[in-house]
């Protein structure tokens, strides 16, 4: 008897546990095809294919080509487009400048210059000078052969033209010709090479230069009054 009640309960227990095992699988089952009905309801709701990542992808834009004839297409309400004219690639024509008629140049004749020149104080007749007061004077000479000129300078009595030795106020030897040229220069007060003083008056300044060769020998000997003639004269006082 007690066999057969153990045996009633077992079986009782065993049929509650199969039921709730059926009962989950179904439940399970139920959850399962109502999840894939959802997913195909969304699905079917849409056209574009859900990401699942989080990439994004860049949309690809086409250049539109126009042809050289073809117009843009206007929208309504717009106002047409200006057409812009094609370049031409045109060569630049430089204006060609007129060349004038060039002229020979003719290079200006060298004139050597001969002769002598002087020039004492500021060049005026009638300066004055004592023996606390000196002048300069300053000769000149100009030759295309010589090589030294020898330089002699007198005091003349105005007007006289009586050239003495004893008047001599200035003397140098062999200066040498540089540039075609040679020059003296000399600052007097009224007194000679020999140390005299000469009376006070009115004197003219007389030289005479000798030119000579690089042998020294003697190619030309010639004198001038200063100024030329007797009118210029230095106050002696």
């Amino acid at each position: 008897m007690k066999k057969k009640i153990l045996c009633i309960v077992f079986a009782v227990i065993f049929l509650a546990i199969a039921a709730c095992q059926r009962e989950k699988a179904v439940v399970e089952e139920d959850i399962t095809r109502n999840a894939n009905l959802l997913k195909d309801e969304v699905l079917s709701q849409t056209n574009t294919t859900a990401n699942l990542t989080n990439e994004t992808f860049l949309q690809t834009i086409e250049p539109v080509l126009v042809a050289t004839n073809q117009k843009v297409a206007q929208t309504a309400g717009e106002s047409p487009l200006p057409e812009i004219p094609a370049l031409e690639d045109k060569a630049i024509e430089v204006p060609q400048q007129k060349k004038s008629p060039t002229h020979p140049v003719t290079k200006p004749t060298m004139v050597s210059k001969v002769g002598s020149y002087m020039k004492i104080g500021t060049d005026k007749k009638g300066q004055t000078l004592s023996p606390r007061r000196y002048i300069k004077i300053s000769s000149w000479v100009f030759t295309q052969q010589g090589k030294t000129v020898d330089f002699y300078l007198y005091a003349v009595p105005y007007k006289t033209g009586k050239v003495q030795s004893s008047h001599l106020i200035g003397r140098v030897r062999g200066i040498e010709v540089i540039n075609q040229q040679a020059q003296y220069t000399r600052y007097w007060n009224g007194i000679t090479i020999h140390g005299n003083f000469l009376p006070k008056g009115n004197y003219n300044i007389y030289l005479t230069y000798v030119i000579k060769d690089g042998g020294g020998k003697v190619l030309k000997t010639e004198s001038r009054y200063w100024g030329r003639n007797t009118d210029f004269y230095l106050k002696l006082e």
